[in-house]
């Protein structure tokens, strides 16, 4: 149940990690705010039920001995108001496994209904180095039946950019019944 509770906040971490180009620090952090929580005595202050969230976040900040950025002072207010200190552990683990699997290579299966110039291949992978936080190996492939755009693949998750796609989409919107309401 805890590493099933801990993947989403280990995500949303990482994603926030990525974006403010502050992996490092993050992983420092949850690794300290584990060796924290593993202490007896602040699980026994944290699990007070007369603890206030204020009190509980106050005892975090003064156990990991930092000055935290409000997004990092969000996490752990998140992570007190949804009683989820508990799974800390696993949240950190995860966070290594994603910062490990951003440091290699993703590839990306790319078709188009035509050849693409390399400054528009070059422009791409830039793109998608940026939007998935590691690097990319970019495979072409050219399917004139898409006529125009294209379609990625990476992994098990598609894009279908592809005027092909569009106009199917089209063409399911077009089919269904549309009610007009009468003001």
């Amino acid at each position: 149940m805890s590493r099933t509770t801990a993947r989403p906040y280990a995500r949303a971490v990482f994603e926030t990690a990525v974006s403010e180009g502050r992996v490092d620090e993050w992983e420092r952090l949850l690794a300290d705010l584990a060796a924290v929580l593993e202490q007896p005595a602040i699980g026994s202050i944290l699990s007070h039920p007369r603890a206030s969230p204020e009190d509980r976040l106050e005892v975090l900040e003064l156990a990991l001995a930092r000055r935290l950025e409000l997004p990092e002072r969000n996490f752990l207010k998140l992570l007190i108001a949804y009683k989820r200190w508990r799974v800390v552990g696993d949240i950190a683990s995860f966070f290594a496994e994603m910062k490990q699997q951003a440091a290699s290579e993703t590839e990306c299966e790319v078709t188009t209904a035509f050849a693409v110039a390399e400054a528009t291949r070059t422009e791409w992978m830039d793109g998608l180095m940026k939007r998935l936080g590691r690097r990319v190996h970019l495979v072409f492939q050219v399917e004139p039946a898409l006529i125009g755009g294209a379609q990625l693949r990476i992994g098990d998750r598609i894009w279908d950019g592809s005027v092909r796609g569009r106009l199917a989409l089209l063409s399911r919107v077009l089919a269904r019944p549309i009610e007009f309401s009468r003001g």
